[in-house]
């Protein structure tokens, strides 16, 4: 998790060098950069991106907006997340059994995670609800899927999940969530929102949903459901 929290970093700075480039351009003449008015740094300043998170990708998106968040985003949103407070990740042991650290130091010798080669089955396991999609369109999603990925990710060091706490967010944030989402503890999604450390904060329910909300039948609401929260300042 911690790698991916980085990995989002990079992004994120790589978009906010991009908005600078360009801003900084703003009204050149061919000659020099004009330095920014106060009004336009505001405008630079209003225009973070937003950052969205799905599934334990949730997870890391809450652990970036504890990190970084005010200072780099404009607004978070939490999507099918399987934030848990009661769950508890282990931390894996630091030795193994030759007594060679492999875990918690810069000179841990990581053993390789095991491969879990990627199925038809595994890969339409977020699709739980009858009806959310039908056969045609789950075949050629799982061919694309195991031609992408013919290994299925592998998690590693989930204890470092235990860090996220709502209290710790002071962004806006949208909690999302599909209503029959099985992956979800609906009283932890109340504890997650109720905590969330910033007051411009908004939670969504999406009838008839599983945990794959944004895609095919249910896309538009979805979409329309993140889009009016990101513009809700602009009269959406």
């Amino acid at each position: 998790p911690n790698r991916c929290v980085e990995d989002v970093k990079c992004a994120i700075d790589w978009i906010a060098r991009r908005h600078d480039e360009n801003y900084d351009n703003y009204g050149d003449n061919g000659s020099n950069n004009e330095t920014l008015t106060a009004a336009e740094s505001s405008i630079a300043m209003s225009t973070k991106p937003a950052l969205l998170g799905w599934s334990q990708g949730a997870l890391v998106a809450q652990m970036y907006a504890q990190k970084h968040g005010p200072s780099t985003l404009s607004d978070l949103v939490l999507f099918g997340t399987i934030y848990d407070p009661r769950v508890i990740y282990p931390r894996k042991p630091l030795f193994d059994e030759s007594g060679r650290l492999i875990s918690g130091g810069k000179d841990a010798v990581k053993p390789p995670a095991p491969e879990v080669v990627n199925t038809v089955a595994a890969s339409l396991e977020d699709f739980t609800l009858p009806g959310t999609i039908c056969d045609e369109a789950a075949l050629e999603f799982s061919s694309v899927a195991l031609a992408v990925d013919t290994v299925k990710a592998a998690w590693d060091e989930l204890h470092e999940f235990n860090v996220c706490n709502p209290a710790l967010v002071h962004v806006p944030t949208l909690v999302i969530v599909g209503a029959q989402d099985p992956y979800v503890q609906w009283d932890a999604q109340r504890e997650l929102f109720e905590r969330l450390g910033h007051d411009d904060k908004s939670m969504c329910v999406l009838p008839a949903c599983d945990h794959a909300a944004h895609i095919l039948k249910a896309r538009k609401m979805f979409i329309r459901s993140v889009v009016g929260f990101l513009l809700r300042k602009d009269g959406f």
